[in-house]
């Protein structure tokens, strides 16, 4: 087969053989040395504390209201934060098939698959290309961070599937109109919030959106008082649940770069520029991304994709994360980058402009560049995450370890263990 034959061939499967099919299945086999281990890795202390939540549900009552942790002392481990809808699913899930490690991944794998095809779905409806969505969702789903967060227990990944779809159904209003359109997109993004409260910045996109189709004309006032009023009772169950939740949360999250003194200063100017060498080109981007990603800002300033349709709103959704990202970078630290997913819709774009350009040149190297880069992309991945899993680099090794001989024999693998010795509330740190 000649290389013209082989490239017309490719070109011509169609989308829902690579979307539905191809990256579902590569996801299931790059996941699979780790679909049954336990939590272990890179934040397994976080992984650990969605879990137990999940367990409380599953052995001591289903009311979604009170999530209770293991290190409960001499109170009731009431852990209210984030909505605990993530983990009340998961409850469910473990009453249906049994309460196993691999139902989670299943469930954590199955939340990614959605966020992929919603992000998907998204380009199409700004774009009305299906090749550029295309390239995007198997970015998004060769991200690095993204690739092993999906089968890990973690309620970011539930509120950045909310947060994507919410933009689905609000550009499909905005497009096609109708009011179910509109109300499952604020359903949606309430979802986002309550699951995870900084995915309110998502709702940049929906006011400046609908702003620009006011002062264009598109739609008249009474329809935006409408968005208004059902914005503004999205934002009420979330207001509720953190009004309830106030006094377990941890303000050094909420009071962000405020927070800060002066001597510290210097430590974060060292966060930034770990995270613009490391964190959001290997660890958010891949590898195999990058120059596709450089190559697609020259075509927004060159090419004038400013001029487009929804370039604005997406500016301001870029410009309201970039403020979450300053105004959180001490929380953020070094270490916590799915507190980095808003950035994804946005790097994903760019770097599929730059392919897509690529893959237009009649060049055949251009061409070769292109799919080297598409092809890299999963080996990138795994090879950035898999010492993640190494238990002989981890530092936690939580949620709970079932007899004295695990007890010892991790202990003699790991510098530091957190390790819930009884359901009521015993723990032992051991540095």
């Amino acid at each position: 087969m000649t290389w013209e034959k082989a490239w017309h061939w490719f070109r011509r499967l169609d989308y829902r053989f690579y979307l539905y099919f191809l990256i579902p299945i590569l996801l299931i086999l790059a996941h699979f040395p780790f679909w049954n281990n336990d939590i272990w890795g890179y934040h397994d202390w976080r992984q650990s504390e969605t879990q137990t939540v999940t367990e409380n549900f599953y052995e001591e009552g289903m009311n979604i209201f009170y999530p209770r942790q293991n290190n409960r002392g001499s109170g009731d481990g009431l852990h209210r934060i984030e909505f605990p809808l993530y983990q009340w699913v998961n409850a469910v899930l473990f009453k249906m098939f049994g309460h196993q490690i691999l139902v989670t991944r299943i469930y954590s794998f199955s939340i990614g698959l959605f966020t992929i095809w919603g992000f998907y779905w998204l380009i199409i409806l700004l774009n009305k290309r299906k090749k550029i969505a295309l390239i995007a969702a198997w970015l998004l789903a060769w991200s690095p961070a993204f690739y092993y967060y999906q089968i890990n227990p973690m309620p970011y990944n539930m509120a950045f599937s909310f947060a994507v779809w919410s933009l689905v159904f609000f550009v499909r209003w905005q497009v096609l109109k109708g009011s179910l359109n509109l109300i499952l997109s604020l359903g949606l993004l309430s979802l986002a919030i309550l699951v995870k409260l900084p995915y309110i910045i998502f709702s940049t996109f929906l006011l400046t959106s609908s702003f620009l189709t006011l002062i264009k004309g598109e739609i008249d006032i009474k329809k935006s008082l409408g968005f208004l009023f059902g914005f503004g009772m999205s934002l009420l169950p979330a207001f509720l649940w953190y009004r309830l939740s106030f006094g377990n949360i941890d303000f050094s999250v909420v009071e962000g770069l405020f927070g800060n003194s002066l001597h510290q200063w210097p430590e974060l100017i060292r966060t930034i520029w770990f995270n613009f060498r490391v964190t959001f080109p290997l660890i958010l981007l891949n590898q195999g991304a990058i120059v596709a990603f450089w190559i697609g800002l020259v075509i927004i300033l060159f090419e004038k994709k400013f001029r487009h349709k929804w370039f604005k709103s997406l500016l301001v959704l870029a410009i309201t994360v970039s403020g979450y990202y300053i105004f959180e970078i001490k929380p953020i630290g070094t270490n916590h980058d799915y507190y980095l997913f808003p950035f994804l819709p946005l790097m994903m774009i760019i770097a599929a402009l730059g392919i897509e350009k690529l893959l237009k040149l009649r060049w055949i190297l251009t061409r070769l560049l292109a799919l080297g880069m598409l092809i890299s992309m999963p080996f990138y991945a795994y090879n950035q995450i898999k010492d993640r899993l190494d238990l002989d680099k981890c530092i936690y090794y939580s949620w709970f370890l079932k007899d004295i001989d695990s007890f010892k024999s991790e202990f003699l693998r790991s510098h530091s263990l957190l390790l819930v010795l009884i359901r009521r509330g015993i723990s032992i740190c051991i540095i």
